[in-house]
C-alpha cells in the first residue's frame, strides 16, 4: 500500500489506485452506511439537508455555476424525484425515437 499523504486513515492500493479506508474513517464510513440502510428515508433528508447547506454558501455556487450546473436551494428529496421522473418522461421518448446509445 502506498500512503497519501501523512495521514494513514487513508491508503491507495499502487497496483489499482482504490481508495482504502482503515481505522476510524472505515468504521464511520461503515456505520453511516448501515445507518441508510435501515433508515433509508432519514438518510436521505440529512443528505439533502447537508447538501442544501453546502449549496448554499457563495463559494460554493460560484463553483456549481462556473461548472455548468444550476444550483436548485429551495429543493428537497420530494421535489428531486419529482425533477427527475418529469425529466425521464420528457427525454426518454426523444431517446427511443432517435435510437440514443450510450457509448
Amino acid at each position: 500500500m502506498e500512503r497519501i499523504g501523512a495521514d494513514e486513515r487513508l491508503s491507495v492500493s499502487a497496483d489499482h489506485g482504490l481508495l482504502t479506508l482503515t481505522g476510524e474513517v472505515a468504521y464511520q464510513f461503515q456505520r453511516e452506511a448501515a445507518y441508510q440502510a435501515v433508515n433509508p428515508d432519514a438518510a436521505i433528508t440529512e443528505t439533502s439537508n447537508r447538501a442544501s447547506l453546502s449549496a448554499a454558501e457563495d463559494d460554493v455556487q460560484k463553483s456549481l455555476i462556473t461548472s455548468g450546473f444550476e444550483p436548485i436551494l429551495d429543493s428537497g428529496p420530494e421535489a428531486t424525484r419529482a425533477f427527475i421522473a418529469e425529466e425521464t418522461a420528457r427525454w426518454v421518448p426523444i431517446m427511443k425515437a432517435t435510437n440514443f446509445k450510450m457509448e
